[in-house]
């Protein structure tokens, strides 16, 4: 009886593991999107974007930004942009990760340093 219940309990894990992967979730070992939200209002310079930007490295859920040398916290919003989600946090030099959805879409990052500067970008999962 005991066994029968196990075999049923990790039968039941292992299905709704496949269930979660199956709603647009990346799988745990997917590659790292590594892209730059610029300074500035970029827009009408497509050709031509500002000079200073953040790094960030988007993964399973997590985005880690390279913050400026002279930079020390950053404050972030990111937002999905099909359903309006949103995620603020602060970003320190001492932490730099933060977490977000992990599900499929469009993303708008808006970041502000100490020093006032607006960075933004897109991230695509």
């Amino acid at each position: 009886m005991l066994n029968k219940l196990m075999f049923a309990i990790i039968i039941a894990c292992l299905n709704l593991g496949l269930t979660l992967n199956a709603e647009g979730r990346p799988p745990e070992n997917s590659n790292p999107i590594k892209d730059k939200i610029y300074a500035g209002n970029h827009s009408h310079r497509k050709r031509m974007p500002s000079n200073m930007w953040i790094e960030y490295t988007y993964s399973n859920g997590n985005i880690m930004f390279t913050l400026p040398v002279e930079c020390t916290s950053l404050n972030v919003s990111v937002k999905k942009k099909e359903t309006g989600e949103v995620w603020n946090d602060i970003v320190f030099s001492s932490s730099q990760v933060i977490e977000i959805s992990t599900l499929s879409g469009e993303y708008e990052i808006i970041c502000e340093d100490d020093n006032g500067m607006i960075y933004s970008g897109f991230l695509q999962i």
